[in-house]
């Protein structure tokens, strides 16, 4: 890693303070940057120091697009520095701070969710343990497109002497970690409440209706008996099952990041690479136009029709309620809409507010025909999105299953013969979707 000068940094401007020191923004060969300060004389030879810069040191030989980018290092006067990417904002900003200001739906939440598993397994795979994941160690890029992990100012290499300590922040920490545990499930655990308050825009808490934040201790002594963050109810079955999974009271029946996120791929649903943060607007406001006729313009939820996640996942709608008792189906289930036969209207109602049609001038024939055009349009998009959304989740099925015949199709004549007939019809099924997707 480079190592420069502190004259090089120009433009400081500070952004905040922390446990270790200060971070600023700066600018750095005419980019702006983030420049991370630790104050040596607080430090001393803390080992969260040196385990983050190995840790940071190690993971940009990866150059993994969710982890965060180290550009250079160097010291002023009794401070080491660190100087890496400057982001829109952190994820927990979004949540909290700017509730009010912004809004995220499903499509929004399921791209982090994904982005952060990926992160993660990236992690794992090459032995670290991250050991504080929480929103605010998530960095949103490129208008919120883009989620990376920060801060590993905790983490671990798993191959590391340095003995266990009682590290993180006590809601995001697993029931083990109080006995001095860690492995790589204790990520996994963080990662469930985290996603528990990305659902709900609330701080995790054991008691909705306590006031202030208990001690620590009591805290950690809870969980450790087993209690959880309260339940959600009116999201999608898989999601509330994904969560659960992931907080397990015994390690070992945690999932790994490897099968969340092939689960996460295996959701039939399709994460379209666009601006994910919308700034809330009057309902008095008037809407604009899509900026075009074309249909592929128009903001698409991707797989299916819309219904109260998809269209506008506002998680302070959602019920939370304590008792509940989760299912032990894995079956990934779609969301259905809340009407058998839904009409335009109901598709037209779930555009963003910067896809929604004007209405039509009162008395103008060609405005009307032009608005009810479009509704057509859009009802038959989101169908083609739906059935697409079945077709590939159909595929998913028979590829799992081509690939278990395929291991026993030396064994068995008769195997051998449903591989074919899966292959012939999961051949099939890819050129519908071609054909679909040409629309």
């Amino acid at each position: 890693m480079e190592v420069i000068a502190p004259n090089q940094l120009e433009d400081k401007l500070m952004l905040g303070s922390g446990a270790f020191g200060c971070v600023y923004q700066a600018k750095w060969r005419s980019r702006p940057v983030a420049v991370k300060y630790f104050n040596s004389k607080t430090i001393g030879d803390d080992p969260c120091f040196e385990r983050e810069i190995e840790a940071l040191t190690h993971l940009q030989s990866l150059k993994h697009p969710n982890i965060i980018r180290m550009f250079a290092r160097g010291t002023e006067g009794p401070q080491t520095f660190m100087v890496m990417e400057i982001a829109l904002f952190s994820l927990d900003k979004i949540i909290h701070e700017l509730k009010k200001e912004y809004d995220y739906n499903f499509n929004h939440f399921m791209s982090w969710t994904l982005q952060l598993a990926l992160a993660l397994e990236c992690c794992h795979h090459n032995s670290i343990i991250h050991r504080d994941i929480k929103p605010p160690n998530m960095l949103l890029f490129d208008d919120g497109r883009c989620l990376k992990i920060c801060d590993f100012g905790t983490a671990k290499l798993l191959d590391a002497t340095s003995a266990d300590t009682f590290i993180g922040t006590p809601y995001y920490l697993a029931p083990e970690v109080i006995e001095g545990k860690h492995s790589n499930k204790c990520d996994v655990y963080s990662f469930a409440v985290t996603l528990w308050e990305m659902i709900t825009r609330h701080k995790p808490t054991l008691d909705l209706n306590q006031e202030g934040q208990p001690h620590p201790y009591n805290v950690f002594r809870t969980i450790g008996k087993g209690a959880r963050m309260p339940t959600i109810i009116g999201i999608p079955k898989f999601l509330w099952e994904l969560v659960t999974k992931c907080w397990a009271q015994q390690p070992v029946d945690r999932l790994s990041f490897d099968e969340i996120v092939r689960k996460l791929k295996g959701v039939p649903y399709k994460f379209k690479n666009e601006p994910l943060l919308t700034r809330r607007r009057s309902k008095t406001e008037v809407e604009k136009p899509p900026p075009s006729s074309d249909i592929h313009q128009i903001r698409r939820p991707d797989s299916h029709p819309p219904n109260q996640m998809v269209v506008a996942f506002d998680p302070d709608s959602f019920e939370v309620v304590d008792n509940f008792e989760s299912t032990s189906d894995d079956t990934l289930v779609s969301i259905e809409p809340k009407q058998a036969n839904p009409s335009s209207q109901y598709y037209i109602d779930g555009l963003d507010p910067d896809r929604q049609p004007y209405i039509p001038i009162e008395g103008n024939q060609e405005s009307y025909q032009v608005y009810m055009q479009y509704k057509s349009y859009v009802e038959q998009r989101f169908k083609i999105l739906y059935e697409m959304g079945q077709l590939d989740q159909k595929r998913i099925e028979l590829d799992n299953e081509l690939h278990g015949e395929e291991l026993k199709s030396t064994k068995s004549t008769t195997s051998f013969h449903r591989y074919s007939s899966i292959l012939q019809e999961n051949c099939e099924l890819e050129e519908q979707l071609k054909k679909l997707r040409s629309l």
